[in-house]
């Protein structure tokens, strides 16, 4: 008994040990580990995550295992165990360190198994079945040399109960253990349709049955938009169908009931002309084999909503320098809903000794919380599984600390939202949620995976600023910059039939609350200093389809989507960048893909699925312009067709925003194909606009342009595209109905107001007019926190060459300022504003408020207009400040503010 009770005892103070270095976030939000250590030995501690470098990680290559360890003696050999007797039902079983036991028999169900030597499956079907396995030495079913070519099953059936904060229950859990399972290789653990399956099938023809036999479950990936299916607790896409295989023919599959939905099996080619890698779009159904020789998984009544145990699964959790080979199994029933760290497999606090670990071609379905975690743990490979059906975020790569790790070839297919109270971060339902890959930390690879049918995004790269939770504590979380963090590698990912975007970079969790907030992704050769020089990271070969909301959407800079392969979105990508675009690519509004509307549903023209039938007028978009300034360059746009039903265009600008849009951005290098409309800006009726209750005038739309670089849009170089807006417009202008938008010649600027007294009213309804024209542009400013704090920035573009006067009758702030953005150095604006302020301001120049940037008056409004340094002239009578801004040498910008006081 003495072992048995050091062993308990250890883990006991393990667990005890972390209660202070574990579970809070800084600022001292718990962060969900229950204050536990999360059982860490203190002599493990993991060595401080490394940077990576541009080349794949030897991750991809895993050493080869040792031999499985030479048993020395038999499970059913009685004279090896305690007292003489083979355990018996319900006992608590140890196999002491130095020892190796075959398992050559099934033992009856224990009431808990401790493994400080070692366990061997033998070569013949068995199962084992536990409340929980601790294991600190290790357990084998098959080698990498041999792999287990009969029927192995582990089976947890641990009561839910109170959580002791370390390893919960119903647990295979390893601490500095080894957790070797190798099944049948033979055969992949999803492949694709071959051929398209209609509804009423009861077949169907897939590229690789390697592997496959008779009573073996499947699941069918939908290859429409996200089918929401309400009428259980939890939604799901109701067009993701599962099935059981009834016979096998070639490559054909007899299924135990007739499909309900049509799935597409056939690639679609578009001609996009040279220079264009990625043309073939692979939207055939992917079909996912769950069933594996060997298995591991919790009880069956942990799927019976009557049970007290119900989505109480199991887990597979492994900490310290433990290592885990899980090669073509099974896992089901996994993870244990609403409880955090109980996931179906669970790296948890490793560091670097997560290297030489992986979970390969195996299959995760039937899940609770979760399908795979790596958390606080580098260099973990994760390589050609196929997870089906959970809840929360899939891939879950956890704090923002998790670097080096590998995920190829993998795909996630029904992703749901949990119920509120399962909801382990706010993230994991809600808006952009949950998330079929959720990455917090870009220097990671991700290669050839497929997220399809989530509830919410497809791969979500949601960065904090630091890492969050335990992590920022046990690896320096401080100088940890996730979202200035270089990119490790994005590439010939695919995301289709997702409920909002197929891949967003966005929205990182917040400290403390860890609800997402808005996130730049601004990778730096340094992350620690964020004016160290910007390094470019490519998102490349990427596929999105069928998604709902947009094919991807970035924020930041120096990001750049290349060979990218964009299909039947309701939006292609939008940037909300600076200094990033999308290259050498293909946009296309409608395929040959119709889809499967419900009877309900308005339909397209040709009688196809639309991707907001709530909305169904809504305007088709490739590339929205956002920001900026970003581009689009070398890209071609097919399918984007008007019909009666709603607008469509290769171009447009991301509808009615207040964050005005930069004149810098640009098009070039462009192709279209017949038919498509290559622009569609909206006019936005503004009459019915109220500045008291409405947070946001939409300013930024109502004054977007973009300029057509090589006149692969317009038809003519250096001409801008322009929403109809009469500040933006001239006579020079040409309107071109089918964009209800202007091409135009001439240069355009922003021109900025903002009110920046500490305790500003701001100036709504502000106008703007140009020179003494009639018409003005109505202004009510981008958003400065919330509907109870009013707007204090205003935003337009202009048109460069004329004077510029705003008109409000608000009174004049203590402090605000003017600015001339994204111009030439020796260009010139003339600008007025009402004024009510003190006889004498202190008007100060590019940002400078001190004696040596004090600007000296002009003696007349006729002097100023004729003059050649910035300056001002304060009018009187008029009641008018007149200020002249002057483009300094080396600045693409001028600038003043003025000061009621001096210094303000």
């Amino acid at each position: 008994m003495a072992p048995r009770y050091l062993l308990r005892s250890a883990l006991l103070f393990f667990c005890l040990v972390g209660l202070s270095a574990c579970g809070f976030a800084p600022g001292g939000q718990a962060h969900g580990c229950s204050g536990s250590a999360c059982c860490r030995h203190d002599h493990a501690r993991p060595a401080a995550l490394g940077a990576l470098g541009a080349t794949l990680p030897t991750t991809l290559h895993p050493t080869a295992s040792a031999p499985v360890p030479t048993p020395t003696r038999r499970w059913s050999d009685a004279a090896g165990w305690p007292g003489g007797e083979v355990p018996a039902a319900n006992a608590v079983v140890t196999i002491l360190a130095g020892e190796v036991v075959l398992l050559d028999v099934s033992p009856p169900p224990l009431g808990g198994l401790t493994i400080a030597g070692g366990l061997v499956f033998d070569r013949s079907d068995l199962e084992l079945t536990a409340d929980h396995i601790l294991v600190t030495g290790g357990l084998y079913i098959g080698s990498e040399q041999e792999p287990f070519a009969e029927r192995a099953v582990i089976t947890l059936t641990g009561d839910k109960a109170p959580d002791d904060g370390c390893l919960g229950g119903n647990y295979l859990a390893l601490l500095d253990g080894t957790l070797e399972l190798y099944g049948d290789p033979r055969g992949s653990s999803w492949t694709r349709l071959a051929a398209d399956a209609a509804a009423g099938d009861d077949h169907i023809v897939v590229d690789d049955v390697t592997g496959w036999r008779v009573g073996d479950l499947l699941a069918l990936a939908s290859t429409d938009y996200y089918a929401a299916d309400y009428s259980t607790n939890t939604v799901y896409d109701k067009q993701v169908e599962q099935r059981g295989v009834t016979g096998i023919e070639g490559n054909r599959l007899y299924l135990d009931a007739p499909l309900a939905y049509a799935h597409h099996g056939t690639a679609q080619t578009f001609a996009a002309g040279s220079g264009k890698a990625n043309t073939v779009l692979q939207s055939r159904a992917e079909v996912a084999r769950l069933t594996r020789n060997v298995t591991v998984q919790g009880s069956r009544e942990t799927a019976d909503p009557s049970s007290s145990n119900y989505r109480f699964g199991g887990q597979v959790m492994a900490m310290g320098q433990s290592r885990v080979r899980l090669d073509s199994i099974e896992l089901t029933r996994m993870g244990q809903a609403g409880i955090l760290l109980r996931y179906p497999v669970h790296w948890h606090l490793m560091g670097n000794a997560g290297e030489g670990s992986f979970v390969r071609n195996s299959s995760l379905h039937g899940l609770y919380n979760r399908c795979i975690t790596i958390h606080g743990t580098n260099g973990v490979l994760l390589d050609g599984n196929a997870a089906h059906d959970t809840f929360g975020h899939c891939y879950f790569l956890e704090d923002g600390a998790e670097t080096g790790n590998v995920l190829r070839g993998n795909l996630a297919l029904q992703v749901r939202s949990p119920a509120a109270a399962d909801a382990l971060l706010p993230t994991d339902s809600g808006h952009m949620g949950p998330a079929a890959f959720w990455i917090t930390n870009p220097a990671n690879y991700l290669i050839g995976n497929v997220a399809a049918s989530s509830q919410g995004s497809g791969f979500w790269y949601s960065l904090p600023e630091h890492p969050t939770g335990p992590s920022y504590a046990m690896f320096d979380g401080a100088n940890i910059w996730p979202r200035r963090t270089p990119l490790g590698m994005f590439a010939d990912n695919v995301a289709h039939s997702n409920n909002d975007d197929g891949l967003h970079v966005d929205r990182g969790p917040r400290a403390g609350s860890l609800r997402a907030e808005t996130a730049s992704y601004t990778p730096r050769v340094n992350p620690a200093d964020r004016d160290s020089a910007p390094v470019q990271a490519e998102f490349t070969g990427f596929v999105a389809y069928k998604q709902r909301n947009a094919g991807a959407w970035f924020r930041g800079d120096s990001t750049v989507l290349r060979s990218a392969l964009l299909v039947d979105n309701a939006v292609g990508v939008t940037f909300a960048s600076r200094s990033s675009g999308l290259a050498d690519s293909v946009i296309v509004g409608e395929s040959s893909n119709l889809g499967t509307p419900e009877s309900w549903e308005p339909v397209g023209a040709d009688g196809r699925t639309l991707p907001k039938p709530w909305d169904p007028d809504v305007a088709i978009r490739g590339f929205e312009f956002y920001d900026g300034p970003v581009y689009v360059t070398n890209t071609h746009f097919e399918a984007f067709v008007p019909n009666g039903l709603r607008q469509a265009a290769g171009i447009s600008v991301l509808d009615y925003t207040s964050f005005s849009l930069s004149p810098l951005s640009y098009a070039s290098g462009l192709s279209f194909g017949s038919a498509t409309n290559r622009v569609w800006l909206e006019t936005r009726d503004m009459a019915t606009y109220d500045a008291a209750t409405t947070d946001s005038g939409e300013d930024g739309y109502r004054s977007a342009v973009f300029l057509d670089q090589d006149g692969s849009v317009t038809g003519t170089a250096g001409r801008y595209v322009t929403v109809m807006n009469p500040v933006l417009a001239a006579a020079s202008c040409t309107y071109r109905a089918a964009w209800n938008a202007n091409v135009c010649d001439g240069r355009y600027a922003s021109l900025t107001l903002s009110d920046d007294g500490a305790t500003g009213q701001g100036f709504a309804p502000l106008n703007l007019r140009r020179g003494n024209e009639a018409t003005t542009h109505a202004m009510y400013g981008s958003p400065n926190g919330g509907p109870a704090e009013p707007n204090r920035h205003y935003r337009s573009i202009i048109r460069l060459g004329s004077e510029y006067a705003y008109e409000h009758t608000r009174g004049t702030p203590a402090e605000f300022s003017i600015g001339l953005g994204e111009v030439k150095a020796g260009d010139r604006l003339v600008v007025s504003v009402p004024y009510r302020g003190v006889e004498s301001p202190a008007i100060y120049r590019d940002w400078w408020i001190d004696s040596r940037s004090l600007l000296p008056p002009y003696g007349s409004v006729a002097s100023l207009r004729t003059g050649t340094e910035t300056g001002y002239y304060l009018d009187a009578g008029s009641g008018h400040l007149y200020l002249l801004l002057m483009v300094q040498p080396g600045r693409d910008y001028a600038r003043v503010t003025v000061c009621q006081t001096p210094g303000c």
